[in-house]
């Protein structure tokens, strides 16, 4: 009476194995030490035969968070619109400043 399904960890598996192919080369000193960090984790929680379906999809979620952050880059959270807009803004308002200066 104490059957319980086992979660699948088939992406867990596939991520483990892609973040131990990588070129190391293209990622910098603080992303590996994350990304092995996770990849440590990940492992153990795939070795784990009572590992809840919870905690392998938060193991899947970082891991591959890890493996998105390469040399020079960052995981985007926002929107760099706001540049263009402040930018634009800026040379609006010198604008109608020196009109307004030159009467």
């Amino acid at each position: 009476m104490n059957l319980r399904l086992k979660p699948n960890k088939d992406l867990l598996s596939d991520l483990i194995n892609q973040a131990n192919g990588i070129n190391r080369a293209n990622y910098s000193a603080e992303s590996l030490k994350v990304l092995d960090a996770e990849v440590l984790k990940a492992k153990a929680v795939f070795e784990d035969p009572n590992a809840s379906e919870a905690k392998i999809k938060a193991v899947e979620a970082s891991l591959t968070k890890a493996l998105a952050v390469k040399l020079g880059e960052s995981i985007k959270t926002g929107d760099d619109n706001l540049i263009g807009m402040f930018t634009t803004i800026a040379l609006l308002s010198m604008m109608g400043y020196m009109i307004l200066r030159r009467k």
